[in-house]
């Protein structure tokens, strides 16, 4: 009798270890699939990936990894990179991403140029015109999900 309950035992353990293989090809197992999370959009998600090239191109990087977005509105996506309070409710894109990005185009004290540089690069876009409201750059990436949904780009 202990054999039948150790071959039982197995056998519903191969069966589990199968659901949940299958489960994981088609997206159910234990979380959602990376698409049900997609809170962006194919189309939009493609226009946040060209202006992130483009910026992250200003920024000497042009291969820029671990690029992410959430919405969200302005405020908190602001306060979470950095800390900035900004009175504004208008909806917003942060996108963040890691690479080395350096900028000498950076204005100091007198229009003094200085060298701004970092590893994690995050962004604020419109969600009408994508347009550029704020940039930081830091060496330690945002952690966006307490925003939202986060996709990867």
């Amino acid at each position: 009798m202990g054999s039948f309950l150790t071959s039982n035992r197995a056998a519903i353990a191969a069966v589990a270890g199968l659901a949940t293989l299958a489960g994981a090809a088609l997206g159910t197992a234990q979380g959602p699939a990376p698409h049900e999370c997609d809170a962006v959009g194919d189309v939009t998600a493609a226009r946040i990936a060209r202006v992130a090239d483009r910026i992250s191109e200003d920024w000497n990087e042009r291969h820029p990894k671990h690029v992410r977005v959430v919405r969200s509105t302005r405020r908190p996506a602001v306060e979470l990179v950095s800390g900035d309070i900004v009175s504004s409710a208008t909806p917003v894109y942060l996108v963040s991403m890691t690479g080395r990005f350096i900028s000498t185009n950076a204005r100091g004290p007198r229009g003094a140029i200085k060298v701004v540089s970092g590893r994690s690069l995050s962004i604020t876009l419109g969600t009408r015109r994508l347009d550029v409201l704020d940039l930081s750059v830091t060496n330690t990436p945002p952690k966006l999900a307490p925003l939202g949904c986060v996709t990867s780009i």
